[in-house]
């Protein structure tokens, strides 16, 4: 790993990326931010990704007869060290940062890596999805040639407020079902069944991330109805 003899600028490039956590990855706006050759910035990133401090979610190859995006998002590992960099010091200034909906995510995404690390296998098949008119799933599990779509919603706090127009989107031009699809929310009641999606509270997202997501996930949702 090389050494970096300009901390100072170092850190200010670490707090660009935080600021576009969850964004697709633009390397040049954030060499332009920090006043730094486009070469430098590869290479930092480099530095950060290899001392497991950031990490790229790529695009999912399949179009699905759409044009797409192909770039990927960056994300951080530690999301107390995201928050460090956005200068969040209280917990009560985290749900109204501009950044809140992402570092959710961010958080939601680690989740999931961590339930493959925890397997002993790799995370090389997470991926997200987006058409050019901004159509969207925020994460796709790719196991035994079949993908599970996930969708986080942290200021989705009450049942009314879901979104499912992404999901249903994906879905029709996908072929999947709604037990391929899980919608995660900011509320903690609701863990049903719609007509496209398995939704679920943000308080149960460890139980469904926990390996769930590419097993049986209608059985999972019956089991966990039985204890509601």
């Amino acid at each position: 790993m090389k050494s970096i003899e300009d901390t100072s600028t170092f850190l200010l490039f670490m707090k660009e990326c935080a600021k576009r956590v969850g964004q697709l990855l633009n390397l040049a706006a954030i060499a332009k931010a920090c006043g730094i050759a486009a070469n430098t910035a590869k290479a930092w990133l480099e530095v950060l990704e290899k001392g497991y401090m950031v990490y790229r979610l790529p695009p999912h190859p399949e179009s699905f007869g759409k044009r797409v995006v192909k770039v990927p998002k960056l994300y951080f590992y530690d999301t107390g060290l995201l928050c460090y960099l956005l200068e969040i010091k209280e917990a009560n200034e985290l749900d109204q940062h501009e950044a809140f909906k992402m570092i959710a995510e961010n958080y939601l995404l680690n989740e999931i890596v961590k339930s493959f690390y925890h397997r002993g296998e790799s995370a090389s098949s997470l991926y997200f999805w987006r058409d050019l008119r901004g159509k969207e799933v925020d994460c796709l599990i790719e196991h035994g040639g079949k993908l599970r779509a996930i969708d986080f919603q942290p200021f989705s706090t009450t049942e009314l407020e879901i979104d499912f127009r992404g999901m249903e989107h994906w879905q029709k031009l996908s072929k999947y079902s709604m037990f391929d699809s899980v919608i995660v929310y900011g509320g903690k009641a609701v863990n049903r069944q719609t007509n496209s999606s398995m939704v679920f509270s943000w308080q149960d997202a460890l139980s469904v991330t926990n390996g769930i997501l590419i097993r049986d996930l209608a059985k999972f949702y019956k089991d966990l109805k039985k204890k509601i």
